[in-house]
């Protein structure tokens, strides 16, 4: 595979060629989208969709939270346990034991 192929493969796979359904889809696929200023986030929802995002839909069915590299993403809420771990799982000996 050339390197031409290897971004052409990764552009289409981003949403950047052919819209995707709708804007759940991209948040799952892409693994959330940056979202420190939401006005971004919302433009490139609307460049992945070919169109304007439906704010109800990201209202109820998005979380923006801050899971990846120090920074705020919007990820489809029911994604968020798999960003998230469950402190019970992952907990440290206590100091007297």
């Amino acid at each position: 595979m050339q390197i031409d192929d290897i971004l052409l493969l990764r552009m289409n796979r981003q949403y950047l060629f052919a819209p995707a359904e709708d804007e759940l889809t991209v948040l799952r696929d892409l693994c959330g989208l940056q979202s420190q200023f939401y006005g971004n986030c919302l433009h490139a929802l609307r460049l992945r969709c070919g169109k304007a995002p439906d704010e109800d839909i990201l209202r109820t069915s998005a979380v923006k939270t801050w899971t990846l590299r120090g920074t705020l993403h919007l990820i489809a809420l029911d994604d968020l346990p798999l960003f998230l771990y469950d402190c019970l799982l992952y907990t440290s000996p206590s100091p007297r034991d």
